[in-house]
């Protein structure tokens, strides 16, 4: 024992077997200052095994810490075997840390989403009956003979005071609803293949790994976790290959005869295979990949060729006559058109109109 372990109590270890992998492993942390934290911490004091095969169990999975850091480390626990997932135990630790109070640090404030109004069957008259108040009927006159210019400033001012009228008739005849930032709970599901007997066969995989976690070295526990993982995961194939080759054949079907659900279908599977965040990990970009590449557009560096021609043509482009039905002013009866294909229940936006109010 050297110097740096003077004050580190003895490591306990389970596993009295020694490899040579295992003394290349003793070798690093002599000659790094780093410690094991197996077998030396509360939490861990048996040194117990983190890995069981069904030929042994052995002690191959560890936590290493420098030796400024080690003291730091306040627990250790080697998790319960989990054979439907791995023959290796979870490993976890808890590490103390100086909490340090800034007096000058601004707090956090969550901001608190807009109160939305409720609309039901009954909300209908009493809306109309504000729209029709003398305060309502002068806000709406005053807007129909408002001078609204062609720029985009006026047009924004009469969109904000449309809204405004509709906001107000609405605050003093509908009820509001206001939504918390409330965050959202993770519940894991289960494969639709993943039956109640596969869940049984499961729990009595993770209660054997207890025991032989306990116990690992009696030989009739051992052989019984063994037989008990292998039973589950035969049945775990056995329900999810036709769950499998049910779904291509749907595919085959679809693809064919209804390319909508199909390519529904292709989605929620996309989904599902990511976490159900429906962003498609195949396919994304890095962040700074993303930078990189508008870097290179706006370099100012850039030389462009032939940009007095580009310049002409483009003069030449806008002086032609091209299609400008965007350009026509947009008429009432296009407005009272666009509102009547307007659906109900839908989301509101940031302006807080519901389409039931128009």
């Amino acid at each position: 024992m050297y110097q740096a372990d003077a004050n580190i109590g003895k490591r306990v270890n389970q596993d009295q077997c020694k490899t040579p992998r295992g003394d290349e492993i003793l070798e690093l942390c002599i000659g790094h200052k780093l410690r094991l934290l197996n077998g030396r911490l509360i939490g861990d004091s048996q040194g117990l095994f983190t890995c069981h095969q069904s030929n042994g169990s052995s002690t191959v999975d560890y936590m290493i810490a420098s030796e400024e850091l080690f003291q730091r480390f306040k627990y250790f626990h080697v998790h319960t075997l989990d054979g439907s997932l791995s023959d290796h135990c979870l490993l976890s630790s808890l590490l103390a840390l100086n909490r340090v109070n800034r007096q000058d640090r601004q707090t956090s404030t969550k901001e608190t989403p807009p109160a939305q109004y409720k609309w039901d069957a009954e909300s209908i008259q009493p809306f109309q009956d504000a729209l029709a108040s003398p305060d309502s009927i002068e806000m709406i006159e005053t807007f129909l003979h408002s001078q609204i210019g062609d720029n985009g400033k006026d047009i924004n001012e009469a969109v904000d005071y449309l809204q405004s009228v509709i906001t107000k008739a609405a605050d003093g005849s509908l009820r509001k609803s206001r939504k918390h930032n409330k965050p959202a709970k993770s519940k894991h599901k289960n494969k639709k293949w993943f039956d109640k007997s596969l869940h049984q066969l499961r729990k009595s995989v993770q209660s054997k790994g207890e025991l032989l976690r306990k116990y690992p070295r009696d030989p009739v526990i051992r052989g019984s976790y063994f037989k008990c993982q292998k039973e589950y995961n035969k049945t775990r194939k056995k329900k999810m290959r036709p769950f499998k080759e049910g779904i291509i054949e749907k595919l085959d079907d679809l693809r064919t005869n209804n390319a909508k659900e199909y390519w529904n279908l292709v989605d929620k599977l996309k989904a599902e295979s990511n976490g159900g965040s429906g962003k498609d990990m195949a396919t994304s970009v890095d962040i700074n990949d993303w930078e990189d590449y508008f870097k290179t557009l706006t370099n100012r560096n850039t030389k462009i060729e032939n940009i007095e021609m580009i310049k002409q043509e483009t003069a030449e482009l806008e002086s032609q006559a091209t299609f400008n039905k965007l350009d026509f002013h947009i008429s009432e009866d296009e407005i009272i058109r666009g509102i009547r294909q307007l659906k109900s229940k839908k989301s509101l936006g940031p302006d807080l109109i519901i389409n039931e109010m128009l």
